[in-house]
């Protein structure tokens, strides 16, 4: 059976690398490669060649060299309940299932990622090289091969936990015994200041070790739910990919939008409970009821089926944006938003201003966000985009705008502050939703949430500049018409 899994993989993995080499020969060029290789080159020897030493070497970075790989290391063991190394389609399907033993399918993708991380490393070392004399007046010769190691030391921890914790067990010697190393004399920040071929011990023992706790936990069988893992991580991979050719291609909207597919699998990945059957729910509304309701529902449902800890962060947030809101609106009237009033008192002299302003949007935003509920691709389904913005913004609205009037009251500015607030509140959360929607890149990205806090901080800033501040309420009133008239 051992031969017959490497006459599939001489069969498979051989005609999929001819298919690439034709394919890059076609598409690329292989003189085009070798002509960019060599200006890369090139361009190496000349940098190095201009790195001169310091006057003075820099501090000691051996404490700071032990706290990196220590992290590198105890992070593992945090790690969530994903496999570090899966199956593609192909072995999972056609070996994952063979009667062999496990270490002799896994082992082409074990030591083809271990060899990637090698190299890695090994190209980190190289600058670390090349650099550590300038910077600390140290030859470390033996930085390429240790970190190479290390990070192949890691991958073995990194599957040893996983590995082992779903079967109940605590496989962490690995990661202990290289934490350990990190800080040792002759350890991995040895390596990195210092030219004494013995720094090449401590990597060589923990990468061995590693690979035959890894060997041994593949001797007979598989770990739980590796192969459902695996499915899922290869097509999450395989969106990520027509995510990407779709934007290199400017389709936007497709590369961004993924139906919910996405969190579909990380659910399934995670074994998240209730992520893929939910057991709570929100009443569904009626059949006569208007299109702008389903998707309120669909937002408040996805607010209610959170975590507590995430709803509670959520709430907080969205009082906290209303109470600036409504802080940074005038002392009375309608005056002029983002402007310090005295009647306010120390407060509006503290948040006055049109920096206030593009504070209190991009709170707003950052907290509005996270009512608008799940993403969905806007370009390919039929829905009226106002009827999507109205359903999607309304939650938000409503939560951000209750806390600006209580904070209103409470500041005893309920007319101005109130009005001034809801005509911020409103101009971003209308805005980074339909850029979010438009662009594809969803609300939840700072590009979008930085777009909304820009243009509603917009009036504040132009008026003040020109000297009539007076008028900026009147404008962000305007600008919200404008942007609530705008269909996409």
């Amino acid at each position: 059976m051992t031969a017959g899994v490497a006459y599939l993989r001489r069969r498979t993995v051989g005609r999929a690398m001819r298919a690439y080499r034709d394919w890059v020969g076609r598409a690329v060029g292989w003189w085009t490669i070798v002509y960019l290789i060599a200006w890369l080159v090139i361009f190496v020897i000349a940098g190095l060649e201009t790195l001169t030493p310091l006057a003075a070497p820099l501090g000691g970075p051996r404490p700071y060299l032990v706290g990196v790989f220590v992290v590198a290391f105890m992070s593992v063991i945090l790690a969530r309940r994903a496999p570090p190394l899966i199956l593609d389609r192909r072995d999972l399907f056609r070996l994952g299932l063979a009667p062999v033993p496990p270490w002799s399918v896994l082992r082409w993708r074990f030591m083809l990622k271990a060899a990637g991380l090698c190299a890695a490393g090994v190209f980190v070392g190289l600058v670390w090289t090349a650099l550590a004399p300038a910077l600390f007046w140290q030859a470390t010769p033996f930085a390429a091969p240790v970190i190479g190691l290390v990070l192949v030391a890691r991958f073995c921890a990194a599957w040893l936990v996983y590995a082992y914790r779903a079967v109940g067990l605590r496989a962490w010697h690995v990661a202990l015994l290289g934490s350990v190393l990190s800080a040792v004399p002759y350890g991995f920040a040895d390596a990195l200041l210092g030219a004494s071929p013995v720094v090449l011990v401590a990597p060589i023992v923990v990468v061995t070790l590693g690979v035959a706790s890894v060997r041994s936990s593949l001797a007979e069988e598989w770990p739980p739910r590796f192969a459902s893992q695996s499915l899922v991580l290869t097509q999450l991979q395989a969106m990520r990919l027509m995510q990407l050719m779709a934007g290199m291609a400017g389709f936007i909207r497709q590369a961004a939008a993924d139906g919910g597919e996405r969190r579909r699998l990380l659910a399934a990945l995670y074994d998240t409970p209730g992520a893929t059957r939910p057991s709570r729910s929100l009443p569904l509304p009626t059949v006569e009821a208007p299109v702008w309701r389903a998707f309120a529902w669909r937002a408040l449902t996805h607010f209610w089926r959170a975590p507590w800890w995430r709803q509670v962060t959520t709430l907080s947030l969205a009082l906290l944006a209303g109470g600036l809101a409504a802080m940074v609106g005038p002392g009375g009237g309608a005056g002029a938003l983002g402007t310090a009033q005295p009647s306010v008192g120390a407060l509006g002299s503290l948040f006055g201003g049109p920096l206030a302003v593009f504070a209190a949007a991009i709170l707003v935003a950052r907290a509005g966000t996270a009512l608008l509920g799940p993403e969905f691709a806007v370009g390919v389904l039929p829905v009226d985009p106002y009827s999507r913005t109205l359903g999607r913004v309304a939650p938000a609205a409503a939560a951000i705008v209750f806390a600006l009037l209580a904070a209103s009251v409470l500041f005893g500015d309920a007319a101005g502050g109130l009005f001034s607030g809801v005509a911020l509140v409103l101009t971003v959360l209308l805005v980074v939703e339909k850029y979010g929607s438009w662009s594809g890149a969803g609300a939840a990205r700072w590009e979008a949430q930085l777009v909304a806090a820009l243009l509603a901080a917009l009036p504040a800033f132009v008026l003040a500049a020109f000297g009539v501040p007076g008028w900026t309420f009147g404008a962000q009133i305007g600008l919200l018409l404008v942007v609530s008239l705008i269909g996409v």
